[in-house]
């Protein structure tokens, strides 16, 4: 199921209107209402947001996994996403994986089609990858984007 579809249904079956979503996450609400229409994809904190407000994990928001569930330590807990939330950062398992391959950040930048100089970016937290570029790192390392971003292991 595409993301856009997907975020609409999360929000009707919470019986919530696109301008409470938009200031829960902290967007505009123009912008929030683009994601549902498919017309923008959310960077990299909206998506983690979005997750963490409809508490399902990334890949089912997505599309990628058709399991919702986010199991929580404690019911009332709320699940932490994103850069402060996981044990190991998104950067350090990109490392981790792209070492494991046995890859050079060449070899990975031209399998997911971006420029070596992002790669790194992504590898050193200078940069966070988007929408596209999380499904393609995930794909190619055969893992899902919670697990790159330290949500599961």
């Amino acid at each position: 199921m595409e993301f856009h579809i997907r975020l609409k249904e999360l929000r009707l079956k919470a019986g919530e209107s696109q301008g409470k979503v938009a200031s829960a996450v902290g967007c505009a609400a123009r912008q929030y209402q683009r994601f549902e229409k498919g017309e923008q994809k959310p960077g990299f904190d909206n998506l983690w947001k979005l997750a963490d407000h409809f508490q399902v994990s990334v890949d089912f928001l997505m599309g990628r996994v058709d399991r919702a569930k986010l199991v929580l330590e404690e019911p009332d807990q709320t699940p932490s996403y994103g850069p402060d939330g996981p044990a190991e950062a998104l950067e350090d398992r990109l490392k981790r994986l792209r070492k494991l391959a046995r890859e050079t950040q060449p070899v990975l930048a031209a399998a997911i089609g971006v420029s070596t100089t992002q790669s790194l970016g992504f590898e050193k937290g200078e940069q966070k990858p988007g929408l596209d570029n999380l499904w393609k790192l995930a794909d190619h390392f055969g893992v899902t984007i919670d697990y790159l971003a330290g949500l599961e292991d």
